[in-house]
């Protein structure tokens, strides 16, 4: 079992968060803190199996960085792109927090 992991930073729409849960399998949330009790509103939510890792994929001059979870996918700013790149080759492979 690995343990889980969390990567957390401002998106387009909202908050990316991309985990990793205990039992290996990964997930990405895109979601909002509003108002004065900042409440949580989920935008959305990609579930991946255990055998299936994210990867970043840089993007070129005409599109950017997006995150790909099996066949879904979220864009990202290519000012988070660094470090989104950084927490993934840490730890997609198992590596502990």
């Amino acid at each position: 079992m690995s343990a889980r992991v969390e990567f957390t930073g401002k998106g387009h729409a909202g908050n990316v968060a991309v985990s990793r849960r205990d039992d290996g399998s990964w997930s990405l949330s895109i979601y909002k803190l509003s108002g004065k009790y900042r409440n949580y509103q989920s935008l959305a939510h990609v579930s991946g199996d255990r055998h299936q890792r994210p990867h970043l994929d840089p993007g070129d001059e005409t599109e950017g960085p997006v995150l790909w979870l099996g066949g879904s996918c979220v864009d990202v700013p290519p000012r988070l792109a660094p470090k989104l790149q950084a927490f993934l080759a840490e730890h997609a492979n198992g590596g502990a927090a």
